[in-house]
């Protein structure tokens, strides 16, 4: 949800999102990023990386598209900055 606080960072999250259905659209492939910056985000992360996981499912069933660890790498980033913003994160 968008508040005050985290309102630059659901902003960008909201771009990034219509960046990606353009992305679909058009079927462009991602590169992936290297599996130790996975693994990390992941550690580090662990609520983010779970409700990136949840989108990344979401889209996977409506549009029949699997997202890159780019993407979701981006996903976990844009939603730990929302949630920290906001105090809904209390990690990192």
């Amino acid at each position: 949800m968008r508040t005050k606080s985290n309102s630059n960072y659901y902003d960008r999250f909201m771009v990034h999102l219509q960046y990606l259905s353009q992305r679909l659209k058009n079927k462009s492939q991602d590169t992936n990023f290297d599996k130790k910056i996975e693994l990390e985000m992941e550690r580090d992360y662990p609520g983010s990386t779970s409700i990136a996981k949840q989108i990344s499912y979401e889209i996977k069933q409506a549009m029949g598209v699997e997202l890159s660890s780019k993407e979701l790498l981006y996903f976990i980033i844009h939603i730990q900055r929302i949630t920290q913003e906001d105090g809904l994160n209390q990690n990192k």
